[in-house]
């Protein structure tokens, strides 16, 4: 089954423009840490970098909101899109990490 937004010029372009910046990341921190954090000067400006990758995106008696709501619609869909295939291609089962992991019943609270 082909992604969502594939059939969307924009979505197409954003989603590689995703993947470059998650391989910049990766470079930069190739452990699986959060830590330390990224900054702007290692990736790059990415608010600059959408702006300009949409810059041309825009259709004829567009408002300046509907632009923004269509573009902010293509971001999300590459997003979902890059998030999904991201998941899939680390869902192995069974991993030796969710051996490790084990599941706390909440503590009741009590009310007053």
């Amino acid at each position: 089954m082909a992604p969502r937004g594939d059939g969307v010029q924009g979505v197409r372009s954003y989603k590689a423009f995703l993947s470059e910046v998650l391989d910049r990341a990766a470079q930069v921190n190739p452990t699986a840490s959060i830590e330390p954090e990224l900054t702007k000067a290692e990736l790059g400006d990415v608010s600059s970098q959408t702006a300009q990758l949409f810059a041309t995106e825009f259709l004829p008696d567009e408002t300046k909101e509907q632009r923004k709501l269509r573009q902010g619609a293509m971001i999300e869909t590459a997003a979902r899109d890059i998030f999904g295939q991201l998941i899939v291609s680390n869902l192995i089962l069974p991993h030796e990490r969710f051996a490790q992991l084990s599941i706390e019943e909440p503590t009741p609270r009590k009310v007053a």
